[in-house]
């Protein structure tokens, strides 16, 4: 069995996800992760994983989007996180190859969204791209115990 822990499905050129939903099993992927960058996305994972059965969501705010972390968006990120079709909180985390917004928006979101899992004990999916010693600072600080995920565009050796 294989699961696709990282896709984008809400995507636009993904509009039609029957032939690539085919090829997935076709190649022995049986479960998809549905990961999201913004609200809107957020909210179209979780229509998808509640319409698909081997599709899951990953609710959160990429760090190109990191202004958009605020109160309001977290709470509706945090109500979308309670469906059991949610699996994990993310893309989450810092991304310094680019960066769109300045780091301490990317800090601050980093840092509400590794609260936010471990408050409702969710995987969290990590986003580090040319941040790898801050990435591993704010998890260290932010860890109390239980938090759990995976990284994603993450390059460094620390």
């Amino acid at each position: 069995m294989f699961i696709d822990t990282h896709a984008h499905l809400t995507m636009p050129e993904f509009k039609d996800l029957a032939p690539y939903l085919k090829r997935a099993e076709d190649a022995g992927i049986t479960k998809i992760i549905n990961a999201s960058f913004d609200l809107p996305s957020s909210v179209g994972s979780v229509a998808l994983a509640e319409r698909y059965g081997n599709i899951y969501a990953a609710v959160g705010i990429h760090p190109h989007d990191a202004d958009q972390v605020n109160e309001t968006s977290l709470e509706q990120i945090r109500e979308m996180a309670k469906n059991p079709r949610v699996v994990a909180i993310g893309e989450t985390g810092l991304d310094y190859h680019y960066k769109l917004k300045p780091v301490d928006q990317q800090m601050a979101a980093f840092r509400s969204f590794l609260a936010l899992a471990q408050e409702l004990n969710k995987p969290v999916i990590i986003h580090s791209r040319e941040a790898q010693a801050d990435t591993i600072d704010v998890i260290k600080k932010a860890n109390r115990g239980g938090l759990k995920g995976v990284f994603h565009c993450f390059a460094g050796d620390d």
